[in-house]
């Protein structure tokens, strides 16, 4: 009997610190991903106070050019199979032939491949997908999203989300982020289960030679 007390206590510390392992495992990641949720908004309001579109654009017959306030107009042009966006800001008036000229004027070597170029004194053109890249590389550097991205390479994990694209939950993207939890959630409640299931299965078995 003060055998297997003793075993009881531990298996008791084992299932506690296992627990606790999973329980501050759970937290960071939901730390992480609240972040990350956080920068996915800050992204979007970023492209939005700059004029960007935030969705994906359908391809357009022509070139477009809107109005966004004094000195600055949104220009869309056709691509052979999707939209670019540009936002084009000056403190002088342009004409629509001047607008297009100093979107599509070519980068300065410091600039390319840069979200904002100046083609010209006084005027500044964003390149709404060069700068959402820029954004997006900001983010994919942060911390919580490495820690992310670590945890859905562990074995496993992936498999356990596979539902989140299944066609009744494909449409509700939001789902991804809890679903990255469900596999930590399992994990800590395996490993504060297990050892208790090997204590009893061995009292089982102790029990069962020890009646012959």
């Amino acid at each position: 009997m003060a055998l297997e007390d003793g075993f009881r206590r531990i298996t008791m510390v084992i299932s506690i610190a296992a627990l606790s392992v999973g329980l501050a495992l759970t937290a960071i990641l939901t730390t992480a991903i609240v972040w990350l949720v956080h920068l996915e908004r800050q992204r979007e309001a970023t492209l939005i106070a700059d004029g960007c579109p935030i969705a994906k654009e359908q391809p357009l017959a022509e070139v477009t050019i809107k109005s966004l306030g004094s000195g600055r107009w949104q220009v869309k042009i056709p691509e052979s199979s999707f939209t670019s966006s540009y936002v084009v800001s000056a403190r002088q008036t342009l004409s629509s032939d001047e607008i297009i000229k100093a979107v599509k004027a070519l980068p300065s070597e410091s600039e390319i491949g840069k979200g904002r170029r100046h083609p010209k004194p006084n005027i500044e053109v964003i390149d709404c997908a060069f700068e959402d890249m820029e954004i997006a590389a900001e983010r994919n550097n942060a911390l919580s999203n490495r820690l992310v991205d670590w945890w859905m390479t562990r074995p496993g994990v992936g498999w356990t989300m596979v539902w989140v694209f299944l066609p009744p939950f494909e449409r509700y993207t939001w789902l991804f982020w809890p679903g990255l939890l469900i596999p930590a959630v399992l994990l800590t409640s395996a490993a504060a289960g297990i050892p208790w299931a090997l204590f009893y299965l061995i009292r089982w078995i102790a029990r069962g030679f020890a009646r012959t």
